[in-house]
């Protein structure tokens, strides 16, 4: 039987939520500056650019996570 990890696994939920509730608007900014200012429509480029700019995104998110989590273990204490 597989056993969860909590801590692993709270960690990855928060992960998943942070990228839900930021992603979500930031695509529709995206493409909003993207097709309608920029004039961009070619499929191929829109998804060039968005996926630039959420890797961009994903890496501050993961690395802003991942320094509070390990604060938070630093200060838990033992």
């Amino acid at each position: 039987m597989f056993k969860l990890n909590s801590e692993i696994a709270k960690e990855t939920s928060v992960h998943v939520l942070m990228g839900t509730l930021i992603n979500y608007p930031l695509n529709i900014l995206f493409l909003w500056i993207i097709i309608d200012n920029w004039g961009i429509t070619d499929p191929f480029w829109i998804s060039n650019i968005v996926t630039v700019w959420f890797s961009i995104v994903a890496f501050t998110r993961i690395y802003i996570v991942r320094v509070l989590a390990e604060k938070r273990k630093l200060n838990k204490p033992s």
